[in-house]
C-alpha cells in the first residue's frame, strides 16, 4: 500500500516532473490519481506515464508502437458508460451483474502477465463515477496489487473520490496554466493544456486554419469559392492527419474556424452567426461541399 502524497502541478513543467519521477523503473508508485478542472491535461498526463510504464521509456519498442497505434493488449481503459455515465461493477470484475457490459472488465485484464510491455496498466477515466459494488472490487485490487499492473486514475472531483482510494495512490494537482496570449495553438485550444498537446500534433492544419481566418475579411466576394475550395483542402488534410471521419473533420473545422475568428476579428458577429449555423448543419449530416460554399459566399457578400 503506498501513501497518498499530492505533487502540486503549477505549470506543465511541474507536471512532466512528476511523471518523470513515477516512470523510472526503481519508483515504488503502483497506482496515480490525477485530478484537476476539464481542460487541465489529465488524459495526457496519464497517457504519457501509461507510456513510460509500459516500454520503461524504449519509444521504439513494440509496446510504444502499438501504444501509439491504440492497440497495445497491455493497456486497458475504463470509461464511464451509459446515459447515467457510471462505472459499473461489470467493467470492474468478472462476477457480472446486469449491467450489459461486454468488454474486458479490470479483473479479467490483470489475471495475466503481460503479453509484449514491461508492464499492465489500468487507466480509470473520471473515477468519482465509481458506482459502490464496482469501487469496492476496485479498492481489492488496490489493496494488494499485481506485481506486473499499474494503476492510473483521473478526475474532475476529487472530494468524491473516496478516503480508502486516495490513500492507495500518489495523487497529481492539475491546474491550468496562464497561456501565452499570442500563440495561435492556445488561442485554438481555448487554453486547454490536454487540448493543445492534440492540436500541436497536427501542428500545420492548425495553423492553416488561423491563417485561413487571418486574411478571410481582406477577400473579395468573387473569391468565395476559391475560398471555400481552401477550407475544404484544409478540411481534408485534418482529416488525413487525424484519421477521423470527413464530418467529423468538417465540423472541427468549422469550430477552430469559430474560435479563430472571435480572437482575430472580435467585432465581426455575423460571421461567427454563420460559422456556427455552418456548423450545426455539417453535424446533422449535411452535405459540406454545399455548406462551405454557402458559408464563404456569405461571409464574403
Amino acid at each position: 500500500m503506498s501513501a497518498s502524497s499530492t505533487i502540486s502541478d503549477k505549470g506543465k513543467t511541474g507536471a512532466e516532473r512528476a511523471v518523470a519521477e513515477f516512470s523510472r523503473p526503481e519508483s515504488g508508485v503502483h497506482a496515480v490519481l490525477f485530478y484537476g478542472v476539464q481542460g487541465a491535461g489529465k488524459r495526457n498526463l496519464a497517457d504519457r506515464l501509461a507510456k513510460a510504464w509500459l516500454t520503461n521509456g524504449d519509444d521504439n519498442s513494440q509496446p510504444a508502437r502499438s501504444f501509439e497505434h491504440g492497440n497495445n493488449p497491455d493497456y486497458l481503459v475504463v470509461q464511464p458508460q451509459g446515459a447515467s455515465r457510471n462505472i459499473k461493477v461489470g467493467q470492474v470484475t468478472d462476477t457480472r451483474g446486469d449491467d450489459d457490459f461486454d468488454g474486458t472488465p479490470i479483473a479479467t485484464f490483470i489475471r495475466t502477465p503481460p503479453l509484449v510491455s514491461k508492464k499492465k496498466v489500468v487507466l480509470i477515466e473520471d473515477a468519482d463515477r465509481l458506482l459502490s459494488a464496482a469501487f469496492n472490487s476496485l479498492l481489492k485490487s488496490l489493496e494488494d496489487p499485481e506485481p506486473h499492473v499499474k494503476y492510473i486514475l483521473t478526475t474532475t472531483q476529487v472530494g468524491a473520490i473516496a478516503p480508502t482510494i486516495l490513500s492507495r495512490c500518489t495523487a497529481v494537482a492539475c491546474e491550468v496554466c496562464p497561456a501565452p496570449s499570442d500563440d495561435p495553438l492556445w488561442v485554438l485550444a481555448e487554453s486547454s493544456p490536454g487540448r493543445h498537446a492534440d492540436i500541436s500534433r497536427h501542428e500545420s492544419v492548425y495553423r492553416a486554419i488561423w491563417q485561413f481566418a487571418e486574411h478571410l475579411p481582406a477577400k473579395h466576394s468573387e473569391g468565395a469559392i476559391l475560398a471555400s475550395e481552401v477550407l475544404r483542402e484544409i478540411a481534408d488534410g485534418l482529416q488525413k492527419a487525424t484519421e477521423q471521419g470527413a464530418r467529423a473533420s468538417n465540423a472541427e473545422t468549422l469550430e477552430m474556424l469559430g474560435i479563430a475568428i472571435r480572437r482575430l476579428h472580435p467585432g465581426w458577429h455575423e460571421a461567427r452567426t454563420e460559422i456556427a449555423e455552418a456548423h450545426r448543419r455539417v453535424i446533422r449530416n449535411g452535405n459540406a461541399g454545399l455548406i462551405f460554399d454557402a458559408l464563404l459566399a456569405a461571409l464574403l457578400n
